[in-house]
């Protein structure tokens, strides 16, 4: 059964996981099917320690598809699936479905659960980001027109440079490509 999965992997998470980078939910990519399932996720378990775990089945590498199904799994925080009733604009199927696809609009009924969610109960999703500080989130490029620390200047591109009456061909950045 999925739902023991998950929750044994959701406390699994909370215990050895969250003190280290604190989260919202996980969603969890894998290359197998967990009892026989492509996806599972904790009804209206994002924000929750324990039950803020999803998975899904990535099946030959269909990343698109993949990303879609892991949406429809979060994405329900706390809606259900689409019953008689919801509307669904612009297409014939929402995020929602019963059966998860490549989808991309949401319902009247999931609008309005979310609308629920971040306006009346929100325990996680309005907080600040917390910065880590194990990744950058700003790669360092030259040509950027920032002067990071091994670069002498950055006036952007070789065009942008060669604009400036003080840019002279043997301006480089440190790595071998023009400033």
């Amino acid at each position: 059964m999925p739902r023991a999965g998950i929750a044994q992997f959701g406390l699994w998470k909370s215990q050895n996981f969250y003190a280290n980078i604190p989260h919202d939910t996980l969603l969890l990519l894998t290359g197998h099917k967990i009892t026989g399932t492509s996806y599972y996720s904790s009804h209206n378990g994002i924000c929750n320690h324990n039950r803020g775990a999803s998975y899904v089945y990535v099946i030959r590498y269909h990343i698109f598809l993949a990303a879609t199904v892991g949406a429809h799994g979060i994405g329900l925080m706390g809606a259900f699936h689409n019953v008689p009733g919801c509307r669904c604009f612009r297409r014939y199927q929402c995020l929602v479905a019963p059966n998860p696809g490549l989808l991309d609009m949401m319902s009247n009924f999931t609008f309005e659960a979310i609308h629920q969610w971040l306006h009346v109960w929100d325990p996680c999703l309005s907080s600040l980001n917390i910065a880590y500080n194990n990744f950058p989130y700003v790669a360092r490029r030259c040509g950027d027109k920032i002067t990071d620390n091994f670069e002498e200047c950055d006036c952007g591109t070789l065009k942008d440079c060669s604009k400036l009456s003080f840019f002279t061909p043997d301006l480089f950045c440190k790595d071998g490509s023009h400033s």
